[in-house]
């Protein structure tokens, strides 16, 4: 039931390069970019190739650097320098190659986030963030790219103090059949539970809330590795249908480990330890520890997956509606994953799937789940300018 760093929001991200703004040649220059030396070792993927030597990524060097200096006007020849450099970790260069593209052109968002992201590792946060906010600027920046910068505008913002902090409020009132809701951190829904007839034929209002409160604490390293804590609360309430009255709180803490290219990070891990507390009817229903650990991976400008698996021990407590709910107390243990694709500039295809097995204390109350998501995201400016951030559907 967790997700990475924004549990509540499960969308998509993108890797470091912007998909807008880039001529079409760039687009490979981009993708091998980002996955440089990022492949597992013994996992060489569907189209195996070995691994450049030092000499060999020196060399690939020095002729980007002759390319490049034979016309320095062309934005293809620089953003293949890029590409070398950082390779061999030639930052100041990527970083010099990069700041003469945007004197060609000026408006390329996906330029300032590279940039942003190079400052970023060298120790310059205040350019950092300079660059990062003009990558956020344009209206029309895809919400993969945006989500992406947004991020690493947290964490150049948190390399002066350490601390990052953020927030998320959401109401919503709802007129449906009565159903135990409650969120699904990983998945980033709010799901409903099964309940008997009696209660599924019953239409009701109903209003709920969402908050959620992140925490960050940067470790004293180049790669950025961070303690992250999260609490999330949700709360639900009926009009008539009070014994399905909801409330949630739910809390995690751990440490992200960033892997990967210097300027992509395109891994990282979060081992964590998880508490969670759910009321039904204003009484105690559930109580669950234990812990977990996930992974996210960027494979591409456009393709990102995320995945986890923990252990909790589910604590039911009886009441006098409820009488006999102890009966499904014991360990459970899930994993998942999603899959999230920007197939257009504005528009984000996301797959998961999760599996739970719960071992509750009498056995015809234990019982194995297998869910699956798949959702269609569009993005599109406020209306009337309303926002500042894109609004969005989604078809799931």
């Amino acid at each position: 039931m967790r997700s990475s760093q924004n549990r509540i929001l499960a969308g998509a991200l993108c890797a470091l390069v912007a998909l807008t703004g880039m001529p079409a040649s760039l687009y490979a220059a981009a993708d091998q970019f980002a996955a440089q030396g990022n492949a597992p070792a013994g996992d060489k993927g569907p189209n195996p190739s070995p691994a450049p030597s030092k000499g060999a990524a020196e060399a690939r060097y020095e002729r980007a650097l002759e390319t490049m200096q034979a016309d320095l006007a062309d934005p293809e020849r620089s953003f293949e320098f890029v590409a070398a450099a950082v390779a061999i970790g030639d930052l100041r260069g990527a970083i010099a190659a990069l700041e003469r593209i945007l004197l060609i052109n000026p408006k390329l968002a996906n330029i300032k986030l590279e940039l942003g992201v190079l400052y970023l590792q060298v120790g310059s946060a205040q350019l950092a963030q300079s660059y990062l906010r003009q990558a956020l600027e344009p209206p029309d920046v895809p919400e993969l790219v945006r989500v992406r910068a947004e991020e690493m505008l947290a964490r150049a913002e948190a390399a002066a103090s350490r601390h990052r902090f953020s927030g998320l409020l959401s109401l919503a009132g709802r007129f449906a059949p009565a159903s135990v809701r409650f969120v699904d951190p990983f998945f980033g829904d709010v799901v409903e539970a099964t309940l008997q007839d009696q209660f599924t034929e019953r239409e009701d209002y109903s209003l709920q809330a969402l908050g959620s409160v992140q925490y960050g604490y940067r470790l004293d390293s180049q790669a950025g590795n961070e303690i992250e804590a999260n609490l999330l609360l949700f709360g639900q309430r009926y009009d008539v249908s009070n014994e399905v009255n909801t409330t949630l709180i739910d809390f995690d803490l751990g440490p992200r480990f960033y892997f990967g290219d210097i300027a992509s990070q395109d891994l990282s891990l979060r081992p964590y330890v998880s508490v969670s507390y759910l009321q039904l009817e204003d009484e105690s229903y559930l109580r669950t520890v234990g812990g977990g650990i996930g992974v996210r991976k960027y494979f591409s400008p456009r393709l990102r997956a995320e995945g986890y698996v923990e252990a909790e021990d589910f604590e039911f407590t009886n009441s006098e509606r409820r009488p006999t709910v102890s009966n499904r107390s014991g360990p459970q243990v899930a994993l998942g994953g999603v899959l999230s694709y920007q197939l257009f500039s504005n528009t984000v295809l996301t797959a998961g799937l999760t599996l739970a097995t719960l071992d509750a204390e009498e056995e015809f109350e234990s019982f194995k789940d297998l869910s699956f998501l798949f959702a269609v995201e569009q993005y599109y400016p406020a209306p009337f300018g309303l926002t500042h951030l894109p609004w969005s559907t989604a078809r799931r």
